[in-house]
């Protein structure tokens, strides 16, 4: 025996009813059939007992049947409800359609009839049955996704969005009913749209395959994040009827692959740096050390030990470089102006003076941040006339260091960080390399411009600054 069907039947004919309700149970043993004769009654009996549905008669007096109706629908809206009408019209069918009647159905007193009712009675049923069973299992899917510390989302088959659930609010600062209905490749880099577009297509014409992307989308506060999407076609469950897709925020991945890569670039330059620009001053050495042997002249012991000094240097500033390039894994609170003091008193020039002009506080690695800057006076002074002035201020995220020297020749700003490059007849060439690794070690960026002297500019952002630091002094 399946699961009941209760049936409450609404008619003042108190011998309709009971027809009506024997004839039910003859059609199937499953109906349970209670009656009411009058819609107020019907009321009282859906306030204290659940039924699977109402057949009603229209003409009764008091309440007619769309009034009781109007009144079932405030109680529950999808509860099957079949309308009877001994003279039936199109406009009274109208009428009863647009209040939400589930079925509308001649009254008739014959075994046709009630067979017709039956049959009609069972398929309301179902559907009810079914509607509610989908919207507990969408409901408890939800309930998954919402508790999900990926980003889920449902689109349609153009790309726009059908649910978006509460992770991205919390990942990429969007209130999910902002991003319903919005396309998401018009949040998407342009470079990747395109591509992921052929994917979504792919993936939506073949349903049994699941397809992924990488790409950037843009977060709520106007920045790009790296996400990471695998989507799975469902336009054939009616639990979702739609394309899932599971997102994932990637960019601190992207970044640290970003870092290794210019650290494999960096190791590069190292070996032909070493394989080069080392090799020669040991040519120079063995060089002078053979003609020495030869000679006697002290002159060449001369050479051999500047030329083992500068060997050196380039040994201390290529440890430096690869050790400063590393990521930053711990830092605290730098005030510049003491930190750029100390710094100053290890240029051993005459004419080099500095001028402070931020009492800023960062958050950094202070041995690498003196590092960056004392590489930065070192330029100063190895680019500049006898006499060189050095500023440092504010930017609005970061600071700047500034010379009075002759400045970076036309076409050679591009060149200035790359390993090795320089055009002093002293230094390794690799004292701006350092600058640049120690601020992409910490998540910054570095940038060289003219200073408005006609000297050279360096703006390094994207600091982190302490929120209490004090007012910028001059």
């Amino acid at each position: 025996m399946g699961t009941s069907l209760r049936v409450l039947a609404v008619d003042d004919d108190r011998d309709y009813c009971g027809t009506l309700s024997a004839a039910l149970r003859q059609e199937d043993d499953r109906f349970a059939v209670a009656t009411a004769r009058r819609a107020e009654d019907a009321l009282e009996k859906l306030d204290g007992e659940s039924f699977d549905c109402i057949v009603s008669d229209y003409e009764m007096p008091g309440m007619d049947g769309l009034a009781f109706l109007d009144a079932v629908r405030e109680r529950d809206e999808r509860l099957p409800f079949i309308l009877l009408t001994g003279s039936g019209s199109e406009s009274l069918a109208s009428r009863a359609l647009s209040r939400g009647v589930t079925d509308y159905l001649p009254k008739s007193g014959t075994r046709d009839g009630f067979d017709i009712l039956a049959d009609r009675i069972e398929t309301a049923v179902e559907s009810y049955r079914t509607r509610d069973l989908l919207e507990r299992e969408r409901e408890r899917y939800r309930a998954f996704l919402e508790q999900s510390t990926d980003l889920i989302a449902v689109v349609d088959e153009r790309g726009a969005f059908q649910y978006v659930s509460q992770a991205w609010k919390r990942h990429m600062g969007y209130d999910p009913d902002d991003l319903e209905g919005r396309n998401a490749f018009d949040l998407m880099d342009e470079d990747h749209a395109d591509a992921v577009w052929g994917e979504f297509v792919e993936a939506v014409t073949n349903p049994d395959q699941t397809h992924s992307a990488e790409f950037k989308f843009r977060h709520a506060d106007g920045s790009w994040r790296w996400l990471e999407a695998v989507g799975n076609n469902q336009f054939h469950n009616p639990t979702i009827e739609g394309f899932v897709v599971n997102v994932r925020d990637v960019t601190g991945r992207k970044e640290r692959e970003r870092k290794l890569e210019r650290q494999n670039e960096r190791l590069e330059q190292f070996a032909s740096v070493v394989s080069h620009d080392l090799r020669n001053p040991i040519n120079v050495l063995s060089g002078r050390l053979e003609l020495a042997a030869e000679t006697g002249d002290p002159e060449h012991f001369e050479v051999a030990r500047g030329t083992l000094d500068r060997m050196e240097e380039m040994i201390d500033d290529l440890l430096g470089l690869a050790r400063d390039g590393q990521f930053v894994e711990e830092t605290e609170p730098v005030t510049l102006a003491p930190l750029l003091d100390r710094c100053a008193e290890s240029v051993d020039e005459a004419g080099f003076s500095l001028c402070v002009r931020t009492d800023e506080t960062v958050v950094a690695d202070p041995g690498r941040l003196r590092r960056l800057f004392e590489n930065l006076f070192r330029n100063a002074v190895e680019h500049g006339d006898d006499d060189v002035t050095v500023w440092v201020g504010d930017e609005p995220d970061g600071f700047y260091v500034e010379d009075d020297g002759p400045g970076i020749p036309p076409g050679e700003k591009d060149q200035v960080f790359e390993i090795g490059y320089t055009t002093a007849s002293t230094g390794t060439g690799l004292g701006l390399a350092i600058v640049e690794s120690i601020a992409e070690a910490h998540g910054w960026s570095v940038r060289v411009t003219d200073a408005e002297g006609g000297g050279t500019r360096f703006d390094v952002t994207g600091v982190e600054t302490v929120s209490n630091a004090t007012e910028v002094r001059h």
